[in-house]
């Protein structure tokens, strides 16, 4: 395969996904699985979602069973709240594996709790103000791979990259903020000790994410519960518009900034677009960058959006 990344073929499939091209997505998928082995319980769910899109459902049953034989599991919410799998939540086997995933979650929600993980550009000393970057990763990520998407360009530019991990877990090294008052407490905590360790620039200070954690950088701003200059919010999963609406022109007024990275072809742009109008609406600054023909994945030139939207932050 090359040099070719994970990340990118979760691009490619989720791209395929949000043009409706489910063959397509399934056979990157099957090549994804071949090549990272090791990704098997995220991969194989991708696989029987997409069985299930094509109407294949005893192939999609088949993977998931095989996937938990081999010792994969994922959060009751996740396998019963996917709109894919309905065509088999009522199956006796998809019951079973439900029954098994639900054991083996509640011992690893057991043993798991919120962690931070950050990075300083090499000439930082700890003596030293320093702007912040707080970046919240996607629903079934982790901080580390989310890394990879923030730290280049954000070090570059002289930030701290700090990463808050969810303590819920939802798949094997695969973590969600689905209880958002749990969400937010992790997060704020996490922030709360990087202002104890370290001394911390406020008015360079940018709240960002992606999916659920982009919904998450937004609320977070808006509502002024970690004083920062703005958000960046990568296909945020915005749900009802109008919970934001009262907060917007508050938020205008305190001087805040935001920029939307979002696929024409995601499934939350429509809902994105609405927000963006009611942004516009109160006088909110916000960058806004339409890729079109993309899903719900970071754009390939990522970089390079990241770049000119924290320009516009601190311009």
């Amino acid at each position: 395969m090359g040099n070719i990344t994970f990340n990118t073929l979760q691009k490619q499939i989720f791209d395929y996904y949000g043009k409706s091209e489910f063959r397509e997505a399934l056979e990157v998928a099957k090549l994804a699985l071949e090549n990272f082995p090791e990704k098997m319980s995220r991969i194989s769910y991708w696989i029987a979602c997409l069985y299930c899109r094509l109407g294949e459902i005893e192939e999609a049953i088949k993977t998931l069973k095989s996937a938990v034989e081999k010792g994969c599991w994922w959060a009751p919410q996740i396998l019963l709240n996917d709109w894919d799998l309905k065509p088999i939540h009522d199956r006796d086997e998809f019951k079973n594996i439900l029954s098994e995933s639900e054991k083996l979650y509640a011992i690893a929600q057991s043993k798991t709790k919120a962690e931070l993980l950050i990075f300083t550009p090499e000439e930082y000393t700890q003596s030293q103000p320093i702007p912040l970057f707080f970046s919240i990763h996607w629903r079934q990520g982790n901080a580390r791979s989310f890394a990879d998407y923030w730290k280049t360009t954000v070090l570059g530019r002289g930030f701290m990259l700090a990463l808050p991990q969810s303590s819920q877990v939802c798949g094997i090294d695969e973590f969600c903020w689905d209880d958002q008052a749990l969400a937010k407490k992790d997060i704020l905590e996490m922030y709360a000790k990087i202002r104890r360790d370290y001394t911390i620039k406020f008015d360079q200070t940018i709240i960002a994410g992606a999916s659920q954690g982009g919904k998450l950088a937004i609320d977070l701003v808006l509502n002024d519960e970690i004083p920062s200059k703005g958000f960046i919010a990568v296909m945020p999963a915005i749900g009802d518009v109008e919970e934001y609406v009262p907060l917007i022109e508050s938020a205008a007024k305190r001087g805040i900034k935001g920029c939307i990275v979002i696929g024409d072809n995601d499934y939350f742009y429509p809902r994105v677009m609405e927000l963006y109008a009611e942004i516009q609406k109160r006088n909110l600054p916000c960058k806004l960058m339409v890729e079109k023909r993309l899903g719900h994945s970071f754009p390939e030139d990522f970089y390079i959006k990241l770049t000119s939207a924290i320009d516009f932050i601190l311009e």
